[in-house]
Formats: structure tokens, C-alpha cells, sequence
């Protein structure tokens, strides 16, 4: 007789967004502070009930038109249910979002880690324009306790590679020009740990963005990363963006490793910020 192996889910979903729906936005506002310094955390989710095993944050927001508007934000945690955050997923580039609307979603990322129940979720972000940008939106799904934890792997901690938190941005890649890959550029420092799983954060980085298409590749030693999808992102006139990927990038990165990106667009390429983060 053959056996069936059960199929894999969580017990668990605690989200953002079990309100009443609004007709115009979604997600939990939060203030972008300007010229680097912080921002004031807004909370998202108290004391969830539940081991977390797996995490997917929304951002948008975080532009203005004719202005460039580097942000960087933080997913913060207080695991003892109150509202005395530390950084849990720092340095996430979030600048040249999408316009804040229903109509328009949020750049997510995804992060195989493991937080306790009792946790408590908050959000900032910050940029260094003088400019100050629209209100950003974010929203957090907090996923928990799956049936099969010998089928699931997720990480304790993540780190960030490439961000200059002074000036909120990436590093600074410039993709080739109609359909050609760029040369690899080395993205932060060698990572310190071993990583399981790894996301981008990518955007632009002048005032003045066109509206063309981009293709990125992650890899090391000048070859794209084994397993890696290639990810699209795509710009607007009025500095905003979107990045096309939806789940984490699994991997099994060493210590030790320097991490690079290459990118080409459909058009003349401008110059790009991108930060990798890599969950250990």
C-alpha cells in the first residue's frame, strides 16, 4: 500500500489586516523621517499568540514626485509583548515606492525567521532628503507553526548587505543598457554567516526616473547565485517603482561570501541602489 505524505501548511496566520477594509488605502500609515534621522515606530501587531516561522512585510509610500527620495525601514520586534522595539529586519530599501491607493500594492518581502509567541511588531523608516515624502503604508503577515517542521526551515536573524544607513541608501549599481547585462558589482561586505534564504531591495536613485524595465541577478564570483530567479523591477516618471518576486530565495550561502548583482534594463539604464538580506 502506498503512502501519501501529508501536505505541508501552517497553523497559524496573524495579518495587519483584520479591520474593517478602507475604500482608498490599506495597510497601517507611518511618517518617514526626514534628513536620517529615525523615524517614530507605529505598531502593527501586539503579542502575537503564536510561535512565528515565517514573516511577509508590505511596503509603499515613501516618494514624491521630482525628488529622490532614498528610504530605508525597519520591521522592529519586542519580544516581550510591549512596545520597547529593537531592530528585528533592519535596513529594508523602501524608497520610490508605489503611490499609497487600494488600487496599487505593496512591495513585499518575504523572511523564513523565527520570532516567539508574545512578540510584539513594529515599523519605522527614515530618509535624507530634505524633500519630505508621502505617508507610507505597511502591512505584516505573521506566519506560524507548520504541520511539518521537518519539511520547513527558517532562520534566526537577518542581515543587511550593502546599506549606507547615514544616506538610507543601497549600493550603487548601474544595470547595461537595452538587454545587456551590466558588469557584477560587489554588494556590502562578505556575509557573516551562513544563509538559508535571501531577498533584495532595489531602487532607483536620482530625481528624475524613466519609465523602462529592469532585469537583476544575485550570484558571487561573477556567476548568478544556483537556484536564483531572475527579478523584474520597473519605474515610473513620478519616481515610483515596483519589484516583481513573490517568496523567498532559498539558498545555502557560506560565511565569508562576497555577495554581487548585475542588472540590465530595456533602455538606457539608470544608476540603481540595491541591498541584499540574507537570513542565517
Amino acid at each position: 500500500m502506498a503512502l501519501i505524505t501529508p501536505p505541508f501548511a501552517f497553523a497559524h496566520c496573524t495579518d495587519t489586516f483584520s479591520g474593517t477594509p478602507a475604500a482608498t488605502v490599506h495597510g497601517v500609515a507611518f511618517t518617514v523621517a526626514a534628513t536620517g534621522g529615525e523615524g517614530t515606530a507605529v505598531d502593527l501587531i501586539s503579542s502575537v499568540a503564536h510561535d512565528v516561522h515565517f514573516i511577509i512585510l508590505g511596503i509603499n509610500g515613501c516618494l514624491s514626485s521630482g525628488a529622490d527620495i532614498d528610504a530605508v525601514g525597519d520591521l522592529l520586534i519586542d519580544r516581550a509583548g510591549g512596545t520597547s522595539y529593537s531592530e528585528f529586519i533592519p535596513n529594508l530599501v523602501c524608497g520610490f515606492g508605489n503611490t499609497v491607493s487600494a488600487s496599487v500594492g505593496l512591495r513585499f518581502f518575504y523572511f523564513p525567521i523565527w520570532a516567539p509567541a508574545g512578540s510584539s511588531f513594529g515599523f519605522r523608516a527614515k530618509n535624507t532628503s530634505a524633500t519630505a515624502p508621502t505617508t507610507g503604508r505597511v502591512g505584516l503577515y505573521l506566519f506560524g507553526e507548520p504541520n511539518r517542521p521537518d519539511m520547513w526551515w527558517c532562520g534566526q536573524g537577518v542581515e543587511a548587505l550593502g546599506v549606507t544607513e547615514d544616506s538610507a541608501h543601497g549600493a550603487r549599481v548601474t544595470p547595461g543598457n537595452s538587454g545587456s547585462f551590466g558588469s557584477w558589482t560587489s554588494i556590502g561586505s562578505p556575509t557573516t554567516y551562513r544563509y538559508g534564504a535571501l531577498q533584495i531591495g532595489i531602487g532607483p536613485s536620482d530625481s528624475n526616473a524613466t519609465a523602462i524595465g529592469y532585469h537583476w541577478e544575485m550570484g558571487y564570483g561573477n556567476t548568478r547565485l544556483p537556484g536564483s530567479p531572475a527579478i523584474y523591477s520597473c519605474n515610473q516618471t513620478a519616481e515610483s517603482g515596483q519589484r516583481l518576486y513573490t517568496g523567498p530565495i532559498w539558498c545555502d550561502i557560506p560565511a565569508g561570501t562576497q555577495m554581487q548583482v548585475r542588472g540590465k534594463a530595456s533602455g538606457s539604464a539608470e544608476q540603481h541602489d540595491i541591498a541584499l538580506y540574507g537570513v542565517y
